[in-house]
């Protein structure tokens, strides 16, 4: 992601997100990740958590299907 110029805060978003996504998603053994402070001041952070948070969830409904 850094070489794509996605920003620090961004990709941890991302990772926090990915892994509530996958949560949402009924994967169990995750756990919802949201710094709520740095989601409501930081649009990097947000963006990136919303991003990661459909790919998680796009991530487990397919291995939910398998």
């Amino acid at each position: 992601m850094r070489d794509q110029g996605q920003s620090e805060s961004y990709i941890i978003g991302f990772h926090d997100g990915r892994h509530s996504g996958m949560n949402e998603a009924g994967n169990y053994l995750e756990h919802i990740v949201k710094n709520t402070s740095r989601f409501k001041d930081d649009a990097d952070y947000h963006a990136g958590w919303l991003a990661g948070e459909a790919e998680g969830k796009r991530m487990q409904e397919q291995a939910n299907a398998a």
